[in-house]
């Protein structure tokens, strides 16, 4: 098995035992964000005839087509705001409330795609492109996740907000990114060479375990991130440019000693 190969291997027994907790603690760490699922729709009662439970089967789907169809209309209007929002509060140097209240209103929004078929999801995240969103994010992410900068020392007003902000846009970009291969192309462009040299800087932490829970947090969301970018045939040249086995290697490796 080649290099390449053992790490997509690797990588993939790690996100099977690791993904459901790390979306679980983001969840809770993101002060309990609120997932707006579609309604589940009471079935009526089947009569004895077929005809009537055609009719159920049909207003059902027409139903369904219809949240659909809102929901993607809720996407495109609410990623179009997305580009011309003041981020930044200048007397502060803090995100304002109503661009990081936006970012979380786009992560909901996916989370309201759940239960609807991956063609939706994939309609959305066009959207999310073609509204310059997914670029808004990956900006957040570069500018938050930069070697040097300590996330844990989260003592005031202004970082705490910075902290959140990124929080939510990375994990929006790691639901967005799940098997969606022009999303994973824009952030294997984007965002990965930051994500990189952020994990080159955790590594001696990370490997004596002095790591702050937060950023332990963040370390794996970031892995969930190449994750699904490393398993699109599309993104492999450009991880292997950036030499991500042996960055995230190290990483695995780890994981699996402790497990």
């Amino acid at each position: 098995m080649s290099g390449w190969s053992r790490f997509k291997y690797a990588l993939r027994l790690w996100r099977a035992g690791d993904q459901v907790p790390v979306k679980e603690r983001m969840r809770t760490r993101l002060r309990a964000l609120q997932t707006r699922r579609f309604h589940q729709q009471e079935h009526p009662s089947l009569s004895d005839e077929d005809s009537s439970e055609f009719e159920s089967s049909d207003e059902s789907a027409k139903e369904e087509e219809e949240e659909t169809k809102a929901a993607l209309k809720n996407c495109k209007e609410l990623y179009k705001k997305t580009r011309g929002m003041t981020r930044v509060d200048e007397s502060t140097g803090a995100y304002t409330r109503q661009f990081s209240e936006h970012i979380e209103q786009i992560l909901d929004s996916y989370t309201d795609l759940e239960k609807v078929p991956g063609k939706v999801k994939i309609s959305a995240a066009k959207l999310l492109i073609k509204h310059k969103s997914l670029d808004v994010l990956c900006d957040v992410i570069t500018k938050e996740l930069q070697p040097g900068v300590s996330l844990s020392q989260v003592q005031d007003n202004a970082t705490t907000d910075r902290v959140m902000t990124l929080l939510l846009a990375l994990l929006t970009v790691m639901f967005f990114s799940h098997r969606n291969k022009q999303v994973g192309i824009i952030l294997a462009s984007q965002i990965v060479p930051t994500v990189l040299r952020k994990l080159k800087s955790w590594e001696r932490l990370h490997l004596e375990q002095n790591l702050h829970e937060l950023e332990e947090e963040l370390l794996n969301v970031c892995l969930n991130i190449i994750y699904n970018i490393a398993v699109m045939e599309d993104n492999i040249s450009r991880l292997r440019e950036l030499d991500t086995f042996s960055v995230i290697l190290l990483y695995l490796e780890s994981h699996f000693s402790r497990n």
